[in-house]
């Protein structure tokens, strides 16, 4: 039984995360996962606390989905690559080892459904599944950035923005200039700096914001593009690839 899986990485804590199959059975981070209920050209949504991502396809005996998987952040990328060898860059070995079952999941169940047609649809299903395992890592990426801040206080940026770049051009509004006054005392700075951080902090999301959705329109055309279901894995491998400096310059990774 071979189990095919894009795995999408996202910062761990407190440690990466560790994997073992036994049979159909797969040990994550310590918790087992029965697929042994799917069977060829059946279709099976997860449900429950899990790691994956999506649906659970099983064509010709091969299983194919996307995880989720914990990139240590004790470690550095040198030291992780040493630690978690299957990790390494462009290694195409088998990150999940074979091994013991652990304790079973105690809400973990599979809804599954048949589908004869199973294998003319794998190129689609395939496309769905790679996407989906793009889309979530684009959103771990930036929920390092987006998860600093209560949800409260991001619904603020625009006019935290506008506020700023008011103040910037003197023709800010008196209440603009009190929150301004207010704001940066809480943070012992004075308006201009205040609004000076604002606007730093701006520039720096709009620039993710930019790159982050011209490097996701690209895959997803990409993605659109692949005729053999074996492509997809080096889309999203390039894509990675492409995005790691990017994200490694604004503390992402």
């Amino acid at each position: 039984m071979d189990f095919t899986a894009h795995l999408v990485a996202i910062n761990a804590f407190p440690k990466g995360s560790t994997a073992s199959r036994d049979e159909d059975v797969f040990t994550i981070d310590g918790i087992a996962y029965d697929l042994s209920d799917i069977n060829d050209e059946d279709i099976a949504t997860p449900r429950g606390i899990h790691p994956f991502i999506g649906d659970i396809t099983r064509v010709d005996g091969i299983l194919r989905g996307a995880l989720i998987w914990g990139y240590d952040l004790d470690l550095g990328e040198d030291e992780y690559v040493d630690e978690h060898p299957d990790f390494a860059p462009g290694n195409r070995g088998p990150y999940i080892r074979d091994g013991q079952s652990g304790a079973p999941s105690e809400d973990f169940t599979l809804d599954i459904r048949r589908a004869p047609d199973l294998r003319a649809q794998g190129l689609s299903l395939g496309r769905v599944q790679a996407k989906a395992a793009m889309t979530a890592w684009i959103n771990a990426l930036t929920g390092a950035i987006q998860n600093q801040y209560p949800d409260v206080v991001q619904k603020g940026w625009t006019e935290e923005e506008a506020m700023a770049l008011a103040f910037r051009s003197s023709t800010e509004t008196p209440a603009q200039l009190a929150t301004l006054t207010a704001d940066g005392l809480a943070r012992g700075r004075t308006p201009e700096q205040h609004a000076n951080r604002i606007l730093e902090k701006a520039h720096m999301f709009h620039n993710v914001a930019a790159q982050t959705r011209r490097l996701w329109l690209a895959t997803d055309s990409a993605l659109d593009a692949v005729t053999d279901p074996r492509g997809f894995d080096a889309v999203l491998s390039g894509a990675i690839e492409q995005a790691t400096p990017l994200a490694k310059a604004y503390g992402l990774l």
